[in-house]
């Protein structure tokens, strides 16, 4: 009999400390994506670590924010990275300042290695579109879409 209860201890001290290492786990990853998400990617982030699918619905949101700026229901060229008329995808990438035109978009970000990041039609091949990333080395292109049609 006293085999059991000790056995029974045990396991509820395991559930128990099981149950409180999961919790302070959930509340510092809570924290520390609020703390991330309120900042941008620093530079290899964005570059490196992000999907192409990724890469595609961020043009998405620059093609989004030209289409506003050319029905005038954005009169601003330049906006705050958090100002709540950007696409979700432009908002939560918390850019200092953004640029836009009815033809390019510029996303400037003033971290520890300041980066701008590119969505334009290249000059030497109509209707190839590139997003491409500047910083101090030479340009990056992380995506390019060929527009079809009109």
């Amino acid at each position: 009999m006293t085999l059991f209860v000790r056995l029974f201890d045990k396991k509820k001290k395991f559930i128990s400390i099981t149950l409180v290492t999961a919790i302070a786990l959930g509340l510092l990853g809570a924290l520390l994506a609020t703390t991330v998400s309120n900042s941008p990617p620093d530079y290899v982030s964005f570059t490196r670590y992000r999907s192409q699918k990724y890469y595609s619905r961020f043009a998405d949101g620059c093609d989004l924010l030209m289409s506003q700026r050319k029905s005038k229901f954005l009169n601003a060229s330049r906006v705050s990275g958090n100002d709540p008329r950007l696409p979700p995808i432009l908002r939560n990438f918390h850019a200092s300042y953004i640029d836009v035109a009815t033809n390019r978009i510029s996303l400037f970000v003033d971290k520890e290695v300041a980066y701008r990041v590119m969505w334009e039609e290249d000059e030497y091949r109509p209707r190839l579109w590139k997003l491409t990333v500047y910083s101090e080395s030479a340009p990056f292109v992380v995506f390019e879409r060929r527009i079809v049609g009109n």
